[in-house]
């Protein structure tokens, strides 16, 4: 039986989700902090970042682009700032008022709020979502890890969130096939550049 396109996707996909994690896993620490530190200053240099009242961060694992330094930066900018909690299949936003004292290690030993610092917040009222991921490409596709969380998240949001991914340079792929339920990103941010729909429309 022929495979579908559906399923020809499914494992372009897995094989680039491979790839790209075991590019990001063979950096090294040094490397993952220096990085991580020029993409949170041309993250923080976007003008939605500037706009945004309320910002949700995702918090990093191993290998992931370093987010506490900058959570720790937008609380001190008086920023409000949000933090994903895994409650079964889903996401829910929590504001975080402390880095040190609202959080424990959750779901995929990621650190989320602990169950007396959840304090869910309207998804109406985020401003600008920072995303990870395993790969991205230059239409600002996402590839995550397969599980679908901030898929299904993503898909609640206003449509006035801004969505920005971020990534190290050697996470951007040329094309991520794309899936119904996939969603385009506004930005994606590597320590290198931004890219953004306009960049990408005059290359074609």
């Amino acid at each position: 039986m022929a495979e579908s396109d559906e399923q020809k996707k499914k494992k372009v996909k897995e094989s680039l989700r491979l790839q790209g994690l075991k590019r990001r896993e063979g950096q090294p620490p040094g490397e993952i902090k220096r990085k991580s530190r020029l993409i949170k200053e041309k993250l923080f240099g976007l003008s939605e970042y500037k706009k945004a009242e309320t910002i949700m961060f995702y918090m990093a694992k191993s290998g992931e682009v370093e987010t506490e330094g900058m959570i720790q930066e937008s609380l001190e900018d008086k920023k409000r700032v949000v933090v994903p909690k895994v409650k079964g299949e889903e996401l829910v936003a929590s504001e975080l008022l402390d880095i040190g004292r609202d959080l424990q290690k959750g779901a995929f030993g990621i650190k989320e709020p602990n169950d007396d610092a959840v304090r869910q917040v309207p998804l109406n009222e985020i401003d600008l979502v920072i995303l990870p991921g395993v790969a991205f490409d230059l239409k600002r596709n996402r590839l995550g890890y397969g599980r679908g969380y901030f898929d299904r998240f993503l898909e609640k949001l206003s449509r006035k969130t801004q969505k920005v991914g971020i990534a190290f340079e050697l996470q951007i792929v040329k094309r991520i096939p794309s899936l119904k339920h996939d969603q385009v990103l506004d930005k994606v941010v590597t320590e290198e550049r931004i890219i953004e729909k306009r960049i990408v429309e005059g290359e074609e």
